[in-house]
């Protein structure tokens, strides 16, 4: 993967395997201090859902290694798989997150 400016988010994925574009997307949501940063989103789209999963990676990773889920989810599940900031399709920053901080982002 590219080495990305500080504050850009990637170019969206369209040709990875067993990844199906429309679940890709990013949003820009505040972080726990307020703060506006763009995240990039694996979303399977399933609306009015009967449960939700939230898909958390780990460190260094990407939300791609949840795409085999978005895609074996039971009917009427919801599938989230969002990539931290500074990984993946998402906005890079100056300095890595600490555990505290990445926690406090995904609950914000």
């Amino acid at each position: 993967m590219r080495t990305l400016p500080e504050k850009e988010a990637a170019p969206l994925p369209t040709a990875l395997p067993g990844l199906d574009p429309a679940w890709s997307r990013l949003v820009t949501v505040a972080d726990a201090d307020g703060a506006k940063h763009t995240w990039h989103v694996l979303d399977n789209g399933v609306r009015n859902p009967s449960g939700t999963l939230l898909c958390v990676h780990g460190n260094p990773t990407w939300s791609y290694l949840w795409r085999r889920l978005l895609a074996a989810a039971p009917p009427g599940w919801r599938v989230v798989a969002p990539d931290h900031l500074g990984m993946g399709w998402s906005e890079r920053l100056p300095a890595p997150r600490s555990l505290r901080q990445r926690v406090a982002d995904l609950a914000t």
